[in-house]
């Protein structure tokens, strides 16, 4: 017979290895439900894509991450676009400057910077 201290471990192991599997299955339908979204958002950009200029108005910081708050104008309307960059770009813009955007002709909130790994061919 197993000793009653045992077969409780046991049973303890068993539902952190069940929680454990339930997390990482969440996850990655979390990840897949990220991608589609992101290529859901590209595609867009990419069955019309019309090209603006915005102006950088804020560079956001914290320890992990540069990004820049662009507003530019389409047909009178103002939009925001807040992008993450690279620590080269971050560093090359200041607040005032000038930066191409495309975005999605039908649906002028999505929108990405110009040149940003996007090709529209």
């Amino acid at each position: 017979m197993i000793p009653k201290e045992k077969t409780i471990f046991f049973q303890k192991s068993r539902g952190m290895a069940y929680f454990m599997i339930g997390g990482l299955v969440l996850g990655a339908i979390l990840a897949f439900y990220l991608k589609t979204q992101r290529d859901t958002y590209i595609a867009s950009i990419k069955a019309s894509p019309a090209h603006t200029n915005g102006v950088i108005v804020a560079k956001p910081t914290n320890r992990k991450t540069q990004s820049l708050m662009i507003d530019y104008k389409v047909a009178g309307y103002t939009h925001q676009l807040k992008t993450q960059v690279s620590n080269e770009l971050f560093d090359h813009f200041m607040i005032g400057d000038s930066i191409a955007i495309v975005y999605a002709s039908n649906a002028p909130e999505n929108a990405m910077l110009d040149g940003s790994g996007l090709s529209l061919k």
